[in-house]
C-alpha cells in the first residue's frame, strides 16, 4: 500500500468537508429534548467517508476500512478516531 499524505488542515477545512453540516448538528425534537444518537451516527458517517476519500485505493489489496486502520498520517485530527477493521492488513481472517 502506497503511502498518503493527508491534506492540509486547518480548524475550518475539516468542518467545510463535511457538506452538509446540518447532518452534524444535535436535532431538537418536539419535546425539547436532543437526539444525540443520531448525531453521533452522522458524525461516525462523516469521519468514515473523510477518511474512505483520503485513503481508499479500490486497486491496493484490503477493504476500505483494513487500509483506514493502517493510515500512518499521525498528524491528521482523525487519525485516533478513524475507523478500525476487526481483521487489519496483514492478518487472517
Amino acid at each position: 500500500m502506497t503511502a498518503h499524505t493527508p491534506p492540509e488542515v486547518d480548524s475550518g477545512a475539516v468542518t467545510a468537508s463535511f457538506q452538509p453540516a446540518e447532518a452534524l448538528e444535535i436535532e431538537e425534537t418536539g419535546n425539547g429534548s436532543s437526539e444525540p444518537e443520531k448525531a453521533r451516527a452522522s458524525l461516525r458517517k462523516a469521519i468514515n467517508a473523510f477518511c474512505r476519500g483520503c485513503l481508499y485505493d479500490p486497486h491496493e489489496p484490503g477493504t476500505w476500512r483494513q487500509q483506514v486502520h493502517a493510515c500512518t498520517a499521525t498528524d491528521c485530527p482523525l487519525y485516533e478516531i478513524r475507523p478500525r477493521s476487526a481483521a487489519p492488513l496483514g492478518e487472517p481472517q
